[in-house]
């Protein structure tokens, strides 16, 4: 991946970290942000195992961030393929998703609640 996407990847991490950017879905396994005029979506696709037992086009498991400009024009995208699992690019990219699905899904809100209502109980 090329430097300026590294340095996104990194940026909306720490940024979806410390809540100061929000993530909307666009599809199941798609979510964007906007940034300024421009949008950034990050997009899983896992493979189909069907595939490979009917000889059809292989089908890989792959992630792929999205960079849309200020007229919603996809302008370019960053493809990388679960075989690169390990790579830093893989591994920034799958954090990147995992943050933005879970920034989505308030899921750290959800924990709080979910420990807070257990210890209700516990306490009773």
């Amino acid at each position: 991946m090329i430097e300026k996407y590294q340095q996104i990847v990194s940026m909306l991490l720490t940024l979806t970290s410390e809540e100061r950017v929000e993530w909307e879905k666009t599809s199941g396994n798609e979510y964007k942000v906007n940034v300024g005029k421009n949008c950034i979506t990050i997009m899983y696709h896992e493979a189909n195992p069907y595939n490979a037992v009917v000889n059809v086009t292989p089908d890989t498991t792959f992630l792929k961030l999205l960079l849309w400009n200020q007229d919603g024009e996809l302008i370019d995208d960053v493809k990388i393929e679960k075989r690169d699992f390990g790579s830093a690019d893989y591994d920034n990219l799958m954090a990147l998703y995992v943050a933005a699905r879970r920034s989505y899904g308030k899921v750290y809100e959800t924990l709080d609640n979910i420990i807070s209502d257990l210890t209700k109980v516990s306490e009773k």
